[in-house]
């Protein structure tokens, strides 16, 4: 009983730390990609959303040890996915709501890049899981 104890606070503190690239992954796709849409290439919000995830995802991994993610490369990659996904779907959602897109622009890029975002997430969780046991 007494080891459960003294690893809850540890789990908690843990489980915290690894949730704060996440919750900065939404700070950066509802903010910072709306913040910086005249500045990121490519046309389409999924892809700016891209580009920052791939920034985010990076800093992440240099940091690995701030955020107390285990330096496995099965787990790097599932983070990176699944960071990258949240990113991205963020900046989709903004897709229509500015003067310079149309009605088939955002059709046109719903319909690939949501695809694309699920499919990613998927395989960042099953990576996630598979990580975990190695």
């Amino acid at each position: 009983m007494q080891s459960f104890q003294n690893g809850f606070p540890q789990a908690l503190k843990n489980g915290l730390l690894n949730t704060i690239p996440y919750a900065i992954a939404i700070i950066i796709g509802t903010i910072l990609v709306p913040m910086l849409l005249p500045i990121l290439p490519f046309r389409a919000f999924s892809m700016k959303g891209l580009v920052l995830g791939v920034i985010w995802s990076v800093v992440v991994i240099k940091y690995s040890n701030v955020f107390y993610y285990d330096n496995n490369i099965v787990l790097n990659i599932s983070n990176s996915l699944l960071l990258t996904s949240i990113i991205s779907f963020l900046a989709l959602n903004f897709t229509g709501s500015t003067t310079f897109t149309s009605l088939s622009g955002v059709k046109k890029e719903t319909l690939i890049a949501v695809p694309v975002i699920a499919t990613s997430a998927l395989v960042g969780v099953v990576l996630m899981i598979i990580g975990n046991f190695l």
